[in-house]
């Protein structure tokens, strides 16, 4: 028999296949490798008090299946979860719009969209990185792209800080809602070019009050979801609004999808308060300046930890002058991880460069982070056959 692996129950994930799982030591056999996981199989190992497994390291190896995760595969999730991701985009339009006229929604066609969601993050965390950071839209496109986005996001911070799936699905909602006061604000307000006056910025402000009324009495979700759409903008410190709200003040919910929205506003020029668009690995930055002051740090620590020293997608320039595209990381090994060659040494891009994996080259190392926005895109552009 293989060497046994103590995990956690926490640590199981539904729908996973590849090892067989014991009771304990002595091999008492609990379930196949043939079978999947089960959500109502974890639920009955804990009514049963068992906390512990053992499972097989032969098969259910993380740094096995990371092995067999080549160029090829993230870009064939790529493709497959764009078309997920355009087809939930398209949704939540057509749902956002359908509200404005008839002040109704369907909160199972909203559900939908989140377990679509849901279905990205489950699968491949590296590959909502890279739509995020990848994808483009016309102005039409950008408000409901935005709202996903955060939804996106927000469910990967869940995933990563081992809450619930039920929970995360939550999460997921709230973010998918979470500016959906703004229909209540008066248009030149929020079609305004510039800053705003005083008067303006209390206007625009009652969006987060708009979006908890229409969450808690319209739509009928539960008041941890509808509190996300009130209390997004609250800040750690207590600097935010609409109550000024501080620290275990301000509920989890809320405290994930402020993150993932200054993300997402920071990546795709969202905000007011970037000139320009970011890279992925920029925008990290500056969640890392706010920890403490708008962020919750513990939660700011979980997110990077996810994104690595060099996220996912993110290009980098190796000593030898070569670029190369970040696909994969190492999780003890943040500043080695597995990248692919996409130019030769004066920055021409090439396509059947070589994939390194930096843990095991010693030679090579990253010596920047590639920042040029232009380059960026047509890079991505290229590899990503976005044109």
């Amino acid at each position: 028999m293989s060497t046994l692996r103590l995990v956690k129950i926490d640590d199981l994930v539904v729908g996973s296949l590849g090892a067989d799982i014991y009771l304990d030591e002595s091999g008492t056999l609990s379930r196949s490798k043939y079978l999947p996981i089960t959500k109502e199989y974890i639920d009955n190992l804990i009514e049963l008090d068992i906390s512990e497994l053992y499972l097989t390291t032969a098969t259910s190896s993380t740094e096995k299946e990371e092995e067999n995760y080549s160029f090829d595969t993230f870009i064939d999730h790529y493709k497959l979860f764009s078309k997920v991701y355009f087809k939930c985009v398209d949704n939540t339009r057509v749902i956002i719009q359908g509200f404005e006229k008839t002040n109704f929604i369907m909160t199972s066609e909203l559900q939908k969209i989140v377990d679509e969601l849901f279905y990205i993050v489950s699968s491949d965390s590296s590959s909502v990185l890279n739509i995020l950071n990848v994808q483009t839209y016309d102005k039409a496109t950008s408000l409901y792209a935005r709202l996903v986005n955060v939804s996106l996001l927000s469910m990967l911070i869940g995933v990563a800080l081992k809450i619930p799936e039920e929970a995360i699905k939550k999460i997921g909602l709230g973010g998918l809602l979470y500016d959906i006061g703004m229909i209540n604000v008066p248009k030149q307000i929020l079609n305004k070019f510039g800053k705003y006056n005083e008067e303006e910025f209390r206007t625009m402000q009652k969006h987060t009050v708009y979006g908890y009324r229409i969450m808690k009495h319209i739509l009928r979700l539960e008041n941890d979801v509808a509190t996300i759409a009130l209390t997004h903008h609250e800040y750690y410190n207590g600097k935010g609004y609409p109550r000024a709200l501080s620290g275990d003040q301000i509920h989890i919910y809320s405290k994930i999808v402020a993150i993932a929205q200054a993300i997402d506003g920071m990546l795709k020029n969202h905000t007011a308060y970037f000139k320009d668009k970011m890279s992925l690995s920029a925008a990290m930055k500056e969640i890392m300046k706010e920890a403490s002051t708008k962020f919750d740090p513990s939660i700011v620590k979980v997110f990077v930890s996810i994104l690595g020293v060099y996220p996912v997608g993110s290009v980098v320039v190796l000593n030898d002058s070569r670029h190369a595209l970040v696909f994969r990381l190492h999780k003890n090994f943040p500043i080695r991880p597995v990248v692919k060659v996409i130019s030769n040494d004066e920055g021409k891009y090439i396509s059947n460069g070589e994939t390194i994996d930096l843990l095991n080259k010693k030679d090579i190392y990253i010596t920047n982070v590639e920042s040029d926005s232009t380059y960026l895109t047509d890079i991505q552009n290229t590899i990503f056959e976005t044109k």
